[in-house]
């Protein structure tokens, strides 16, 4: 046997006879159109056999486009990725139109019907349409945004300057994660970011993401502003969640294109917010507007 051919009976070691790398190619599409990046880079660290260490070419420039396509922490910091800042007439139509917005608006003026001004710390508050809607509408609350967007956070700032605080003192403490859980590389920021802040646990909790996928149209991940969503939860493995980072509480889960959860401390125990999803239908069809969410990222 010459040399040449002792090395290509090597090279043969482990092979997969007939391995169409195109299909695994097709693979990892379908799962970034179903806004599963996470699950996408798994299979591409997890190819058969030897294709872990001899990684074909194709494969090797699909997981760099996808590397480069997602959204870090400094791109949300410069990039503008937010919409802007919404009108305070405008941030108080949309809270009207969305469930997440409607349940919390509920939430505040509950305490407010007993007197109560609660403090509000938002991560990730977007287009800011919680705090100018609910000071638009009256409600009595105090509040903290955690916004990465800085540009944003300027323009909502001289809106909301009679209501931010840093700290609160012994009042209500509600706790906003508005559809930021599929952003983040490790959810457990979410409850870091809360005791960092509150020092305990508070009251009450709202939190949202896409149900699924957030929209199945085909998308053009290559161009900006690339991938920002890194999983989909279905509502089981969005409670569960939930469940693991702040466990103690009771849970009510509210279904839509968007769906969201209101968590009560179990030692300060509440009815829930709206007893049937139909109650809050007609509370959301006053607005008689489609639910859209104010933000695609």
């Amino acid at each position: 046997m010459t040399h040449e051919e002792l090395q290509k009976e090597i090279d043969l070691i482990g092979s997969i006879e007939d391995c169409d790398f195109s299909l695994i190619a097709k693979t990892i599409e379908l799962y970034i159109q179903a806004d599963e990046v996470e699950r996408a880079l798994w299979i591409l660290n997890n190819l058969p056999g030897k294709h872990r260490d001899y990684i074909p070419y194709e494969l090797v420039k699909l997981k760099a486009e996808i590397l480069a396509a997602m959204v870090t922490p400094h791109a949300y910091l410069t990039s503008e990725l937010d919409n802007g800042v919404h009108s305070p007439e405008g941030a108080a139509e949309v809270l009207g139109m969305l469930m997440r917005g409607v349940l919390l608006k509920e939430e505040v003026k509950r305490f407010n019907d007993k007197a109560l001004i609660p403090h509000l710390i938002d991560m990730g508050p977007g287009e800011y349409f919680i705090p100018i809607g609910l000071k638009h509408l009256n409600y009595r609350f105090t509040y903290l945004d955690l916004g990465m967007d800085k540009r944003t956070s300027e323009k909502a700032h001289p809106l909301l300057y009679d209501v931010r605080r840093e700290k609160c003192g012994d009042v209500p403490k509600i706790f906003i994660a508005m559809e930021i859980i599929e952003h983040l590389p490790e959810p457990r920021d979410i409850v870091v970011e809360c005791l960092r802040h509150f020092g305990d646990y508070p009251d009450r909790i709202h939190m949202s993401t896409p149900c699924y996928t957030f929209d199945g149209g085909k998308k053009d991940w290559r161009k900006p502003c690339g991938l920002p969503h890194l999983r989909t939860y279905t509502p089981t493995e969005f409670v569960k969640t939930a469940n693991d980072l702040f466990p103690g509480y009771r849970w009510e889960v509210y279904k839509s294109r968007i769906m969201s959860i209101r968590g009560c401390r179990v030692d300060k125990a509440d009815t829930p917010l709206f007893e049937d999803h139909e109650s809050l239908q007609l509370e959301l069809d006053k607005a008689k507007k489609v639910q859209t969410p104010p933000s695609t990222i």
